[in-house]
């Protein structure tokens, strides 16, 4: 199964773009972002180089081609439906970076709250610093992830249209099928196991019901099977980094009040493994797509 086809069952978006005086679109579907209203953009362009008017669409394309296959999109982006971000002016590079009120019962005490570190979050978080943010009660405690002045991410992730949860989509089905190719280094895996146990802990914080629980996440090796396991109020989830394309991605963490730590598609069935509020014990759910 390859992660880049699990990139269809996300639903399309269109987001609007300011183009000389007006407004166009374009379209993300399937991993891939195309122009609706421009037939040329080479020669737009090659105008646009010679110095005609800039292109506003072609410059969100240029954009999303430069930052499509980008870890550091895995950073800025939300890491779930408690964990949502929003981007407004101007602060950070032009940008200013906002959580929203965690789900109710979800938001930590405060001086209560507690994430355990595993190794690799730890080298995780680590490396990625301004990504080791815990929220209480609706606000960043420590830095907020870093945005360059220059940079495209607050020209994507303005656009609205849920376009960042499709590029940090997209980005994690490209690095994923990468981990499985073996074409990563030693340089890369901060960032992948930064963007996995950011995710799967905010996932198991919702399934437990429980701000404070004792989460420890470990990223395994793609040939390594997911497991759970308990020992007293400390749980211990070992994923692969395919958990984001294949669940996180397509919005199936949390699926019928249960955890999902594994999909497989055939055909139009996906064929999820879950785990029941509290339980150890895997079970399987099929949804047709």
């Amino acid at each position: 199964m390859s992660e880049q086809s699990l990139l269809s069952i996300v639903p399309p978006t269109r987001v609007e773009a300011l183009c000389g005086e007006e407004t166009h679109h374009l379209q993300w579907e399937a991993g891939e972002l195309t122009l609706l209203d421009h037939d040329d953009a080479e020669g737009e362009r090659t105008l646009a180089a010679l110095g005609g008017m800039k292109n506003g669409c072609v410059e969100v394309l240029d954009a999303w081609t430069r930052r499509r296959h980008e870890l550091r999109a895995l950073v800025l982006t939300s890491r779930g439906p408690a964990d949502a971000v929003t981007w407004t002016q101007p602060a950070y590079g032009g940008v200013s970076i906002l959580t929203a009120p965690a789900q109710p019962g979800l938001a930590p005490p405060a001086g209560r709250t507690r994430i355990r570190l595993g190794s690799s979050m730890r080298r995780g978080w680590s490396a990625f610093g301004a990504t080791a943010v815990v929220r209480g009660r609706g606000s960043f405690i420590g830095a907020p992830p870093e945005v360059e002045p220059d940079d495209d991410y607050p020209l994507l992730f303005g656009l609205g249209s849920g376009l960042g949860d499709r590029l940090a989509a997209t980005v994690a089905a490209h690095w994923a099928e990468r981990i499985e190719r073996g074409d990563v280094t030693r340089g890369d895996q901060p960032a992948l196991h930064a963007a996995l146990t950011g995710r799967v802990w905010v996932a198991a914080r919702a399934w437990l019901g429980d701000a404070g629980a004792d989460v420890d996440v470990r990223m395994i090796e793609p040939s390594e099977p997911p497991s759970v396991s308990r020992d007293g109020d400390r749980w211990t989830l070992a994923l692969p980094f395919r958990w984001l394309s294949r669940v996180w991605a397509l919005s199936l963490a949390m699926t019928a009040g249960r955890l999902v730590i594994d999909a497989e598609r055939q055909g139009d069935v996906l064929t999820l493994t879950t785990l029941q509020p509290g339980s150890e014990r895997p079970t399987k759910l099929t949804l047709e797509i």
